[in-house]
């Protein structure tokens, strides 16, 4: 029978579902992050048309911030840095009032509120399950280094 060390027995340590889940809403969100950015310089001169000056640059920075970021927690999630529950914590945090503020602020009210409450649902839902996923014992555990 071998020993093994703590180091030896981390490292061995699997990915739990829900941390793979919790990836790959990042993943999906820094996805939709660059297509906003990459949409925002493609089409940089039909938008400038229906847009004011100053929301196409906006809209670029703000979509490469998002798959920068969610990207970045993606990542260290994925390569277990010591910090990666802190940034993925933070990433989700500002990715909610982001998006409420984008949603609030920038939107037409014609019927831009129309699903305002699913939104807000699934909004505190992506939230609260991020937190709880990172908070859970297993996950601080796996995290932890020797």
């Amino acid at each position: 029978m071998q020993n093994k060390t703590p180091l030896q027995a981390q490292k061995r340590q699997k990915r739990s579902f829900l941390l793979i889940l919790l990836v790959i809403i990042y993943i999906v969100v820094a996805y939709f992050g660059w297509l906003r950015f990459s949409h925002a310089l493609s089409g940089w001169q039909f938008y400038s048309q229906f847009l004011l000056a100053n929301l196409l640059p906006y809209l670029a920075i703000s979509g490469f911030a998002w798959g920068a970021f969610n990207l970045s927690s993606a990542v260290a999630l994925w390569a277990r840095w010591r910090w990666a529950p802190l940034l993925a914590g933070i990433t989700a945090a500002i990715s909610v009032i982001w998006y409420w503020l984008d949603r609030l602020l920038l939107t037409v009210p014609a019927d831009a509120h129309a699903n305002q409450v699913f939104a807000a649902f699934l909004s505190l839902l992506l939230l609260v399950f991020a937190f709880v996923v990172l908070a859970l014992p297993a996950q601080r555990r796996f995290f932890r280094r020797s």
